[in-house]
């Protein structure tokens, strides 16, 4: 049978960037739920490179839910990779939803966050981050108008009200992701039945700016976009 307490799904980008692994945590304890994940500037290669290692053919990795399992173990969690257009597949409820930097690299957001809405419980918290739409929709050519010292002056905004897919360089070169405008995530938002009550682009603090001076870039273009929704249970699906 099933343990009482709360569920939480929250799901993290995996290393051929289609998959997401779902942790599903039955707690019944009052301990607050907690997920965080490391990321690199997603579009900008000369940072990712500086922290990235290539691989190659004969580099064996370890299975994603074995990595998983060893970092967070827990008799009350159970970990499921699959993709996020699948999450018609589960059948349950969860008292919150995570995800970690993921919605860019799904084409049917709408679809995905229809059945985040269905799984979720009445009132509860649907929490998400994902690349900055003005990071996503980079097509090519020079992101940044640099001056003679190639310092960062500001940036190149091209093509950000056309939607669709998009190649980029995060780790490895191809990336294929899905730009959308801020109007549009908003818009499936609470087309589907959310309340949004909070969103955030994160900018660096001064104390950070002294520790590292190149992030100044994001008062240009912040990386990140973090929202905050409630299930609003008299919402509905998205209208096509």
């Amino acid at each position: 049978g099933a343990v009482r307490g709360e569920r939480i799904l929250s799901s993290e980008i995996s290393s051929n960037l289609r998959n997401i692994m779902f942790n599903i945590a039955e707690k019944t304890t009052a301990k607050k739920a907690t997920s965080s994940a490391k990321a690199a500037d997603s579009d900008d290669s000369t940072k990712a490179k500086k922290t990235a290692t290539k691989k190659t053919a004969t580099v064996k990795e370890t299975p994603k839910k074995e990595v998983a399992k060893k970092e967070n173990s827990d008799d009350r969690i159970t970990y499921i990779n699959m993709a996020m257009e699948d999450l018609g597949r589960l059948n349950m409820e969860f008292d919150l939803v995570v995800s970690s930097l993921a919605f860019h690299y799904v084409d049917d957001f709408a679809g995905v966050v229809n059945q985040i809405y269905r799984l979720l419980s009445a009132h509860e918290y649907f929490i998400f981050s994902q690349e900055n739409p003005l990071c996503t929709c980079h097509s090519g050519g020079n992101r940044w108008t640099k001056d003679e010292k190639g310092n960062k002056l500001y940036l190149n905004l091209a093509h950000y009200g056309v939607e669709g897919e998009r190649e980029s360089v995060w780790f490895v070169d191809n990336v294929k992701k899905y730009h959308r405008t801020f109007s549009t995530i908003v818009n499936t938002l609470t087309g589907a039945g959310f309340t949004i009550e909070k969103m955030i682009e994160p900018l660096p603090t001064e104390e950070i700016l002294e520790q590292h001076p190149e992030q100044a870039d994001l008062f240009h273009k912040p990386d990140f976009l973090l929202v905050k929704t409630r299930k609003n249970i008299n919402g509905g699906k998205v209208r096509e």
